[in-house]
């Protein structure tokens, strides 16, 4: 009989297990991020998107959009052919950053890479400056824009992925967000250390095939959302800081600029953008202090006449947002 009693606790624990995984698999958020766990394939220590993927998804807030990426694992632009490898291929324009860069939350189309590439290649484009790096003869129309953005990646796994990334960017742009002050602690944590590289494959395998699991780290990733929300000025011996000035000499290295885009985050509890904000100011006065190219947008945020600038119940930015932000760079690109 004592041996029956561990047997049987542990047929019901795994009976209850199989129950809540069945029922979590029908709630709707809950569906949204296995899908979005499907997306995402595990690095060393970070996430990039799988490749070759084209998924619709359906937001548990009500909107839908397309995710696209091309072979190496990059979402699409408008031209999803990449110069990579080849030394007497059209120069790049290189997106770098998080789902901000990667343009969450709204379908290809619409992310403002893709409208940069557009506009890049459209006849009569009033570009006529190549950006740094790019050869003399380089016309607006064979630079290509691509989009390395992943949500969630800091500026270590930035850091990793140029240095593993084959290219000739002419000028690499960064939409910052302060999430990578909650980011970067952690990726450093887990590429100091064998066991947490482990651990964070386990934790991706099982992510993307328990709803149990998904459930339980939509409610982690929520609280470091608020937390990131909530965010106030940090010190100057933040990892993020550093992590700024060392992505700023990976890019120099390559004989290119890094840019540094700023724009307005939106106003907890409601869908405008905020006033101000400390952490933004905070960065906006250290690029200045270390002569980082800035490109500041938040004005445009903060003039812009519609109230459908983010994604409802979500934050990220919606497609008028991600116009404002292509603008931003392009009217950089007109002045120079």
């Amino acid at each position: 009989m004592k041996l029956r009693k561990p047997a049987l606790f542990l047929a019901a624990a795994v009976l209850l297990g199989l129950i809540l995984e069945l029922l979590l698999r029908l709630h709707p958020a809950v569906q949204f991020r296995l899908a979005e766990k499907q997306l995402h394939c595990p690095a060393s220590f970070y996430f990039r998107l799988c490749p070759d993927q084209h998924v619709l998804f359906q937001h548990p807030s009500g909107f839908s959009f397309t995710v696209t990426t091309n072979k190496k694992g990059e979402r699409i632009t408008s031209d999803p052919a990449t110069a990579n490898g080849d030394r007497n291929a059209p120069p790049e324009i290189w997106i770098l950053g998080d789902s901000i860069a990667m343009g969450y939350g709204v379908s290809d189309e619409a992310t403002f890479p893709y409208l940069l590439q557009s506009r890049l290649r459209k006849k009569g484009s009033n570009i006529s400056v190549p950006p740094v790096g790019l050869q003399d003869n380089a016309s607006e129309q064979s630079i290509r824009v691509a989009n390395l953005g992943v949500d969630s990646m800091g500026t270590v796994a930035m850091a990793d992925l140029l240095n593993n990334r084959i290219g000739h960017p002419g000028h690499v742009f960064w939409p910052f967000s302060p999430s990578d002050f909650i980011d970067d602690p952690a990726e450093m944590a887990i590429q100091a250390s064998p066991w947490k590289q482990w651990m964070f494959q386990v934790r991706a395998a099982l992510t993307k095939r328990s709803a149990i699991f998904a459930y339980l780290k939509q409610l982690r990733e929520s609280g470091r959302r608020d937390a990131y929300l909530a965010g106030s000025v940090v010190g100057r011996d933040h990892p993020t800081f550093q992590g700024i000035l060392n992505l700023d000499k990976l890019v120099k290295s390559r004989g290119s600029r890094l840019c540094v885009v700023l724009y307005q985050d939106v106003q907890r509890g409601s869908n405008k953008p905020e006033k101000s904000n400390a952490v933004r100011d905070d960065v906006a006065g250290f690029l200045h202090e270390n002569s980082i190219c800035t490109i500041d947008a938040r004005a445009a945020f903060l003039s812009y006449p519609g109230h459908d600038l983010y994604l409802p119940n979500d934050g990220h930015p919606a497609e008028a947002a991600q116009r404002l932000i292509a603008e931003a760079i392009i009217n950089f690109l007109v002045k120079r």
